[in-house]
């Protein structure tokens, strides 16, 4: 690192060791943050449902790990939806990962997961 007049610039090229293993700044189109957003939340309430039918017929002995079960339903249902709808491409083109969307849209089942068990305790 050389410094020129108070900041610090690079002298070759950049290396793994300097780049962000994140790319905070990057940014999700609107419309493709609220359709992943409402997609997830409609996705939650299918898994939430299928688990509690699966409690109710196996016993309540797993229901501890129910929320997360919930959580990871809830990022495979929306791989596979994203899969079935064949939007990937297009997600692609919009400079979105795939593991990107996947998260944004498993962020309201993370939330509502962790109010209900906050509710609850």
């Amino acid at each position: 690192m050389k410094r020129i007049g108070g900041t610090s610039v690079p002298l070759g090229p950049l290396t793994l060791r300097d780049q962000p293993l994140f790319n905070l700044t990057a940014t999700v189109p609107s419309g493709l943050l609220r359709t992943l957003l409402l997609r997830g939340a409609v996705l939650w309430l299918l898994a939430r449902l299928m688990g509690r039918a699966i409690l109710a017929a196996g016993g309540q002995s797993a229901a501890p790990l129910l929320p997360a079960w919930v959580v990871v339903m809830t990022a495979s249902l929306t791989f596979v939806d994203l899969n079935r709808r064949k939007e990937l491409a297009l997600i692609h083109n919009l400079g979105v990962t795939t593991s990107h969307a996947v998260i944004m849209a498993t962020l309201p089942a993370m939330a509502l997961e962790t109010a209900l068990v906050m509710l609850v305790a």
